[in-house]
């Protein structure tokens, strides 16, 4: 009797290996570690590979993570964050080097007339890095006691490539029951 036809293929042998490409979280702790490395003070650094990785509606949420920083709450949504246990007030905020405005308005009780900075206006994909110097120096203007935060948007030509991201947010409301 013959056989019938075998539907799995037999095995031919190849001088040929398959590429295997395994990707982690390894490169964003080696960008954190470099970072804090040429810093010669205490320094946390978060960069964006480690944000993205928590579903944080804002950039202070993503901040609570670090070591030292609490984050402050307004209506359940992350506001301000404290650092070492000293206040929002006492935290320098840049962007890029540059220092950043504190006062923001929008909230239901009015505009803040602190020297806290608000971070909840921004969404936490935003930013590429974010530094907290915990440690004051020469080279950094004054103003903060607590800390301060740098945060660093991403280059147009910090990765080769086409890149595209998005984002999806929805809210429901149990009262009148609609979305």
């Amino acid at each position: 009797l013959p056989r019938p036809p075998s539907t799995v293929a037999a095995a031919v042998p190849s001088d040929e290996i398959p590429l295997i490409v395994v990707t982690g979280f390894r490169n964003s702790l080696v960008q954190s570690l470099q970072v804090k490395r040429a810093y010669a003070g205490v320094l946390d650094s978060i960069v964006a590979e480690d944000i993205a990785k928590f579903p944080d509606n804002n950039l202070a949420e993503a901040m609570q993570r670090m070591p030292g920083v609490a984050v402050s709450r307004d209506q359940g949504e992350g506001r301000s964050i404290s650092v070492r246990g000293l206040g929002p007030d006492f935290t320098r905020v840049e962007i890029n080097g540059v220092e950043a405005q504190a006062a923001t308005d929008g909230l239901t009780y009015g505009v803040n007339k602190g020297r806290g900075f608000d971070f909840n206006v921004f969404p936490a994909e935003l930013f590429g890095r974010v530094d907290v110097r915990k440690t004051s120096s020469a080279d950094l203007p004054e103003g903060s006691l607590g800390a301060t935060v740098n945060l660093v948007t991403p280059k147009p030509f910090d990765k080769p490539g086409f890149r595209l991201a998005g984002g999806i947010q929805g809210s429901y409301s149990a009262l009148s029951q609609r979305y």
